[in-house]
């Protein structure tokens, strides 16, 4: 459905958390939180869920549900991460800045009580804008140049 009015629409209906099979690529890092968030070293695998470099994972089991990712390299995905594919008709860092701000209340709203998990009925229900694409992207550079003045006068204090 091509985007041309305004209004909201569900998370969901643009975004899917996918689950992907086991298989045996060949040697390849585990990417898991640790690593993802260069806090540790490699631990390499040789069969599990692969993914591409550039895919966006999302953490849906643990004290950090909600957070997002994009891998660097290729690998096994970590078993607390789901695969996020989004909607063509959507810009993929739109929805990253869309979901990072909501990411505090992702967090606050897990569900389970041994292992907290995303609560993914919230995830699906958040109320995306139904903007154009061009007003997306106009959107995320004007977001990430307000990022950058402000990564540099942090730099300079």
């Amino acid at each position: 459905m091509p985007i041309s009015h305004y209004g909201n629409l569900p998370l969901n209906s643009i975004c899917q958390l996918i689950n992907t099979k086991e298989n045996s690529c060949g040697t390849y890092p585990y990417l898991d939180v640790r690593y993802l968030r260069a806090k540790s070293s490699p631990n390499y695998k040789q069969s599990g869920r692969f993914i591409k470099k550039g895919t966006i994972l999302i953490l849906v089991d643990g004290e950090n549900s909600g957070e997002v990712f994009k891998t660097q390299e290729s690998g096994y995905m970590g078993s607390t991460f789901r695969k996020l594919s989004i909607s063509n008709e959507y810009d993929e860092n739109f929805v990253l800045l869309f979901i990072k701000h909501y990411q505090r209340n992702l967090r606050e709203s897990k569900t389970g009580s041994a292992i907290p998990h995303l609560d993914k009925k919230m995830f699906a229900e958040l109320q995306i804008p139904l903007i154009s694409i061009n007003m997306q992207k106009r959107i995320v550079k004007r977001i990430t140049s307000q990022f950058e003045i402000l990564d540099l006068i942090l730099s300079n204090i």
